[in-house]
Parts: C-alpha cells; sequence; structure tokens
C-alpha cells in the first residue's frame, strides 16, 4: 500500500476507535487526498512514509483547507508587478534607480527570482535547471514576494526536467510559503514586508496590468 492510503487506514481505524468527529476526519482526509499528499506520496520511498499525525501538522495550510491561499497569491503578484518593470530582464540598475528608490532598486535587481512575476509562462518553463538554483532562489523574501513568485511559478510544468530537478526548485517555493503561512502570525515585521517598500506609493512605480511578453528562451534540459 502507498503512504496515503495506510494513512487513509489510520484515519478509518481512528474513527472508529476513538469517535472522531466527523468535520474533524472529513477535514483531515481532505488534507491527505490533497494533490500535495498524493504528489508526495509518489516521491518517497515506503520505508520512508511519516505518521499521519506529523504529516498533516507539516501540511496543514494547503489551498484546499485554506481556500484564501490562492486568492492571496494574485493580490500579492499584482502588488508585486507595481515594483518589477515589465522589461525588467533588460534593465540595470541604474536604469531602476531612475524610476524606484534606491532601497528597492537595489532590492528588485539583486532577488532575481521578483523578475518571474513579469515572465511570460513560456519562458519560465524553459528556463535551465542552473539558472533557477543560482539566479531564482528564494532565499530573503517576504512573504508577499515568495506569494507573487509561488502566483507566477504554480502554473508551470517545466521542460527538460526529466530529472525532476526543477520541480524540486519549485516545491522549495511551496514548501517556504507553506512555512511562512503557518507562522504568519509569529513573523518579523521584514518578513511580512521588506523595509524596502517602506514609504513606496500604493499605486507603485509601474503598472501591474501590462502584458507579459515572450522572451522567446530556447529550452534546456537539465544536466
Amino acid at each position: 500500500a502507498t503512504p496515503v492510503l495506510r494513512n487513509l487506514a489510520r484515519l478509518e481505524k481512528r474513527k472508529r476507535d476513538d469517535g472522531m468527529d466527523g468535520s474533524e476526519y472529513a477535514r483531515v482526509k481532505r488534507c491527505l487526498l490533497s494533490p500535495l499528499a498524493t504528489e508526495r506520496a509518489l516521491r518517497i520511498r515506503e520505508d520512508q512514509d511519516e505518521d499521519m499525525e506529523a504529516w498533516i501538522t507539516r501540511h496543514l495550510v494547503t489551498e484546499a483547507e485554506d481556500p484564501s491561499a490562492t486568492a492571496r497569491c494574485e493580490e500579492a503578484i499584482e502588488e508585486q508587478r507595481k515594483f518589477v518593470p515589465a522589461d525588467v530582464r533588460t534593465c540595470s540598475l541604474a536604469s531602476l534607480k531612475e524610476t524606484l528608490p534606491d532601497a528597492l532598486a537595489l532590492r528588485i535587481w539583486r532577488r532575481k527570482s521578483l523578475w518571474l512575476c513579469r515572465y511570460h509562462p513560456d519562458d519560465i518553463r524553459k528556463l535551465h535547471i542552473a539558472d533557477l538554483w543560482s539566479r531564482y532562489d528564494n532565499q530573503g523574501l517576504d512573504i508577499v514576494e515568495v506569494r507573487a513568485v509561488w502566483a507566477a511559478i504554480a502554473p508551470i510544468t517545466f521542460a527538460g526536467d526529466s530529472a525532476g530537478k526543477k520541480h524540486k526548485w519549485k516545491q522549495g517555493f511551496k514548501d517556504k510559503l507553506d512555512d511562512l503561512e503557518r507562522n504568519r502570525s509569529r513573523l518579523d515585521p521584514t518578513e511580512l514586508r521588506h523595509p524596502a517598500y517602506r514609504g513606496a506609493p500604493a499605486d507603485g512605480y509601474f503598472d501591474p496590468a501590462t502584458p507579459l511578453q515572450r522572451a522567446c528562451i530556447a529550452a534546456r534540459a537539465d544536466d
């Protein structure tokens, strides 16, 4: 039996033996049958199965359990695009400073994962694994930035990913987002929004509705 099936069996036993509340039973079952649980079960060995309660504790914040998660990410990418120009891939730090305050221009320049908010999906799916891990990492991003990047990459199925390395990079963003969401009430102010955005106008500096343009990136297989 797969890890998910074994955990479902445990759930049924718990409901039968412990008189588990019906609403709690339904909530836990939805969590176990979520795409995240199914995907995870396909990627681990049988002897690495986790206890059901431990798995649910780690993965409780999912779109199935938190319907507002997708809405928050969509709001975040619209917000983030106000601070990332549509032609960001052709910008220099000097040109960013012509529009953005120095601290914010430097952040957008250094945190190139934020550029994904302006990339066309066809371009994202063709990015090379070396670029994903070196240029587009998730380190140091606040929760709004992580939500925004996740909104950009969540629908992506990568080209040239036979070894699953690009998927692992993508899952790293999801894991980071889940962790931030679970601990949202305990985050530092800088994790909620980086100080570089302090004092920025509500409308930002760029039009978030500017259409995404393809850059004609050639797909490259992972090494």
